[in-house]
């Protein structure tokens, strides 16, 4: 296992899909340092950059990095240390105990991620002249859920190391048209993020086919199914929505107790300290 990464000190590895550690600075502070490839091993510089204005994000929904550097033939993005794990994560562990994600936590946790991506899509940093940023491999494992119920989104910035031996996003989370081989948009995260609604509703991965909204019952609020369906639309010209649209409605039916519910199915659940690393 490594020892280092950088300045850094690693701990230990973290559970999950992308290669993380809990690794300690020179100052004492633990961190987060996930390791990303890229496609050819170029776009390193033009991800960089941008993680760099997510430094900047303020808003409570986005992981913003600490640092972002060259680790070999790798990009290391630090940040800080949030006790607690995926929304992947979490929804595996109900699961294995024969229990779902409560709704009203679901809807907080979407809302707050609309947010963030609402941020990052409207864009406008004077600095670097970067208009406009998109996620392009949204899943519940991009999803971070804290102990305390906080939601942070992780992996803002590095969309240009989406592709082949780069990043490679879950196709049942992924636009069509980004499964087809066409650019990444805002409207594909809107698709990925109410998919991963759909998915946590459905209790099942949504496995790269059409997602009918009317599957997932009453359970679903009224107020939010035509959102849903124009999110989950397969045509690109036909998903007109909007990351703050999205926010709005998620918003307009969050219930007070939604972040208490997650914190409750995170008491439970545990946190990613309490189940094995991977070697």
């Amino acid at each position: 296992m490594r020892t280092s990464i950088g300045p850094y000190t690693v701990i230990r590895r973290l559970a999950g899909d992308v290669e993380g550690y809990l690794a300690r600075s020179a100052s004492g502070a633990d961190c987060e340092i996930r390791l990303y490839s890229s496609p050819g091993g170029t776009n390193f510089e033009q991800a960089q950059r941008e993680v760099g204005v997510c430094r900047r994000f303020d808003h409570g929904g986005v992981a913003n990095p600490i640092a972002a550097f060259l680790a070999g033939s790798q990009l290391a993005v630090a940040t800080a240390y949030t006790e607690g794990g995926t929304l992947g994560e979490l929804v595996q562990r109900m699961r294995s105990r024969g229990e779902s994600l409560p709704i009203q936590a679901l809807i907080y946790a979407v809302q707050e991620v609309a947010g963030a991506l609402a941020v990052a899509h409207e864009l406008d940093d004077e600095e670097t002249g970067l208009m406009g940023m998109c996620h392009g491999h949204l899943s519940p494992d991009q999803i971070m859920v804290g102990m305390d119920g906080s939601i942070r989104l992780l992996g803002l910035g590095l969309a240009s190391l989406v592709g082949p031996e780069g990043i490679e996003p879950d196709d049942g989370y992924t636009a069509p048209e980004q499964r087809g081989g066409g650019r990444i948009t805002p409207r594909g995260d809107i698709y990925s993020l109410c998919a991963v609604f759909w998915a946590v509703v459905a209790d099942r991965e949504p496995g790269g086919q059409p997602l009918d909204v009317a599957s997932l019952g009453e359970v679903v609020p009224i107020a939010l199914r035509d959102e849903l369906r124009r999110g989950l639309a397969e045509k690109l010209s036909e998903r007109k929505l909007t990351a703050l649209e999205l926010e709005q409605a998620f918003g307009a039916v969050t219930d007070p107790t939604g972040r208490a519910a997650l914190t409750h199915a995170m008491s439970e659940a545990g946190s990613r300290n309490s189940a094995p690393a991977p070697e």
